[in-house]
């Protein structure tokens, strides 16, 4: 589809239409590794002429053609595909969608590539903070500390979840700042670890909300080896609106003993 003279520099623009095109009938006939195929050669025309926003376009098609086809490996090519459209995204200036892309990324990874997909969702978190778009970020940040929960890496959700804190600090978006508080101390319990979750009741205990409240009674109970009054806290109401990864360790929290 590319021509050249000694005076034309390849049609590369045309080239790319007729790619997209191809791409768009094969995957009505449900061909989608040459419909993948065909998207990336159209990414990689629009990317030759500069037209990244085109070129994200038909990576991120490329990317829902292996997920569509489902065979052994297409959650990696898939996750590639989305990885690169994300930095054809973030060079036109889309932080935003590249970021969501990333996510996108680590969610198709997370069953085959635990540890790929939650480097990718940390990744998206840099891209908001990095880009100066935490704002609209806060969801990726607590669902990624809600993926490192699932997989059980407690010290890194436990840092995630004080990034956004820090976050919601300087933003003053006050309720989404106390219930991470909160989940921070129910996690650094279910950890092991009650010194580091008295010293962060401390740095919450400068507000008043029903946050400190129920992280101060948790640990009342803690300190009273009371786990009838734990029970009683966690399947309180505060507990019942944390992230269901949260919830779930809250409910088996043991007092010590």
């Amino acid at each position: 589809s590319t021509t050249k003279s000694w005076f034309k520099k390849p049609d590369w623009d045309i080239a790319a239409q007729y790619f997209d095109k191809a791409g768009a009938s094969f995957r009505a006939a449900q061909n989608y590794e040459r419909a993948a195929q065909a998207f990336k050669n159209a990414s990689d025309a629009y990317n030759k002429t500069n037209a990244l926003f085109l070129a994200a376009k038909s990576m991120e098609m490329a990317a829902t053609m292996y997920q569509q086809q489902r065979q052994p490996g297409d959650e990696q090519r898939a996750a590639d595909c989305f990885r690169q459209a994300s930095d054809f995204y973030l060079a036109h200036g889309s932080a935003d969608r590249a970021a969501e892309i990333l996510e996108k990324a680590g969610k198709i990874l997370e069953p085959v590539n635990a540890n790929e997909a939650l480097q990718l969702y940390k990744d998206a978190c840099d891209l908001y903070d990095s880009e100066d778009r935490v704002r609209f970020g806060l969801d990726t940040f607590q669902r990624t500390a809600s993926a490192y929960l699932r997989h059980k890496r407690y010290t890194d959700a436990v840092a995630i979840l004080q990034r956004l804190v820090d976050i919601c600090s300087n933003m003053r978006s006050k309720s989404t700042q106390y219930r991470a508080c909160l989940s921070v101390i129910i996690i650094l319990l279910a950890a092991g670890d009650e010194v580091e979750a008295s010293k962060r009741l401390e740095s919450l205990a400068r507000q008043v909300p029903d946050e400190f409240a129920c992280a101060h009674q948790i640990l009342d109970c803690y300190e009273k080896f009371d786990q009838d009054g734990l029970q009683k806290v966690i399947h309180g109401h505060v507990v019942r609106f944390l992230d269901t990864e949260v919830v779930r360790l809250a409910r088996a929290l043991s007092v010590p003993g």
